[in-house]
């Protein structure tokens, strides 16, 4: 390894002395190649070594570049700039240093340590021009030796997660980073009704981090968690059941015992042509299971394709209601059917699809004029997208097929390489869509009051999107969660105006009036309040 100590441009008839001091206390090896590094053409006129350092007097004439080199895996020299003048003698002097230690202690309870360990935890050291990754030992304190003498970024990741501090060695001095770790311990039993449940557990966060657990055939399960978060529970039977896991979100800042009751309750469906009854397979099949729970009504989204029989079935569900509606390519999309669900109940419900009379072909182009091939479409009868009534995708060419849609229907747009676009469908409408260009940049803010959780709108093309819209153009939630932050990408390079509000009884009809405008181009972070 090899560290210089660079100089500016000499002037043709400059003398350089570098004086190199040893450490203080130590003696390295006098034999320590020190030359003027030039390409060569070049050596100092006058070299030495002593017991105080190593003394190297060079005259640079004609030279474009000085460089002294110490060639010593074990120091490190301490660059200096000198400004060098014509007919002068200049001094540099400095010092050798040990290369720089970084030492890197995770700590971890020792009870969970096999555990911690199973999930294969890797620190990751960046410098300039070199990467350092080494798996996580717990049994004493990581050493990465010779390190650049810079501010390095340190990443410990367990899984998707990461974690980051950052290690400053630019004065040469060794450095210690601790990363502490207290496990979350969940414990408790899962039951399907009130009898015992043998089931895979999973937990799962935001940023794609999953911990998988098995319940025993009691039911009995405990699995350890590193980071304190809003979870994602999932349950999927290990016998017996398919299909789409029982799901709920948990908020788990600290070890507890937490019981699952699965519910039994499911329901089928069967989706068939209503001129024929020959079943209708891949159909898209959605909806929402509605229920009373300890702090008011709550419901699920439920959403599936049917099978070759043109049947599938939603299981897991609460006691209460639910709400499905059935799309597919050629039929028209079904109303909306609403049946009761009790306790243990499995009843089955069918969906009759009229055959649609016509398509209407559109050609989509992207903001460049390039056929925005593949591009995908949802339509909805209401702007937040959460009366679905059609999805689908341009072919290799852009064209869209788009069924029979009721008039005023919102048709929202995205493709990797333009923004999320909003069109109002009329019967009328212009047969070539372009896509509006995006913004360089996400969209991201900050509620100046945090705590709790906040509802968020937008309003893009002059039409105010949420819910199903939002993650579906943008792939942004409708709530911000209770750090505070909101973020959306592809965003259009249009004016925008955006509100979040704590009050679920708020309508949009305010939303005009306490929304924050927005311009392109944006700040990093736009700080926006909450319209209480």
């Amino acid at each position: 390894m090899e560290t210089n100590i660079a100089l500016r441009a000499p002037v043709r008839g400059t003398d350089v002395v570098a004086f190199v001091a040893w450490p203080t206390g130590e003696r390295a090896d006098p034999t320590a190649e020190l030359t003027l590094d030039d390409g060569g053409r070049s050596k100092p006129a006058v070299r030495f070594a002593d017991d105080e350092g190593v003394v190297a007097v060079w005259n640079a004439d004609g030279g474009e570049r000085a460089l002294l080199s110490g060639r010593s895996s074990e120091l490190v020299l301490r660059p200096e700039e000198v400004e060098l003048r014509r007919r002068s003698v200049r001094t540099i002097r400095t010092e050798f240093r040990r290369w720089p230690r970084l030492t890197v202690d995770v700590r971890v309870p020792r009870e969970a340590a096999e555990d911690f360990l199973a999930l294969k935890p890797v620190v990751r050291i960046k410098a300039q021009d070199a990467h350092h990754d080494a798996a996580v030992r717990l049994d004493a304190p990581m050493q990465f030796e010779k390190l650049s003498p810079e501010l390095l970024d340190v990443t410990l990741q367990i899984g998707a997660l990461r974690y980051r501090q950052r290690a400053d060695l630019t004065t040469a001095d060794d450095a210690t980073l601790t990363f502490a770790f207290e496990p979350i311990t969940i414990s408790g039993t899962v039951t399907l009704g009130d009898a015992p449940l043998h089931a895979r557990i999973a937990f799962r966060t935001g940023l794609g981090g999953l911990s998988t657990a098995k319940s025993d055939p009691s039911g009995a399960y405990e699995i350890r968690l590193w980071n304190p978060d809003r979870y994602v529970l999932e349950v999927q039977p290990l016998e017996g059941a398919t299909g789409t896991p029982y799901n709920e979100m948990v908020l788990l800042t600290e070890s507890q015992r937490l019981d699952v009751h699965v519910p039994q309750a499911s329901v089928g469906v069967h989706v068939v042509d209503a001129s024929t009854g020959k079943a209708v397979s891949g159909a898209f099949v959605g909806g929402m299971s509605r229920w009373m729970g300890e702090d008011g009504q709550r419901g699920h989204s439920l959403q599936a394709k049917t099978d070759a029989d043109g049947k599938t079935r939603f299981a897991f569900l609460q006691p209460g209601s639910v709400t499905l509606r059935a799309v597919a390519d050629g039929y028209r999309d079904s109303d909306d059917i609403t049946s009761p669900i009790a306790e243990s109940a499995t009843p089955t419900i069918e969906i009759r699809l009229v055959p649609q009379a016509r398509k209407t072909s559109v050609t989509l182009l992207l903001p460049s004029g390039a056929p925005a091939a593949n591009a995908e479409a949802l339509a909805s009868v209401d702007a937040n997208g959460e009366r679905e009534t059609w999805r689908g995708r341009a072919d290799a060419n852009g064209m869209l097929e788009l069924p029979e849609l009721p008039h005023g229907s919102f048709v929202f747009l995205r493709h990797p390489l333009a923004a999320g676009t909003i069109v109002r469908w009329t019967n009328d409408a212009d047969p070539r869509w372009t896509l509006a260009p995006r913004a360089a940049m996400p969209l991201m803010i900050r509620l100046s009051h945090r705590g709790g959780t906040a509802f968020v709108a937008m309003k893009s093309a002059g039409i105010w999107i949420g819910g199903t819209a939002l993650q579906f153009l943008y792939g942004a939630p409708s709530l911000i969660d209770a750090t505070g932050i909101w973020t959306a990408r592809d965003v259009p390079t249009t004016p925008l105006a955006i509100v979040a509000w704590r009050d679920p009884a708020a309508t949009p009809s305010v939303f005009d009036a306490l929304a924050k405008r927005i311009a392109s181009p944006w700040p990093s972070l736009i700080l926006l309040d909450t319209a209480d």
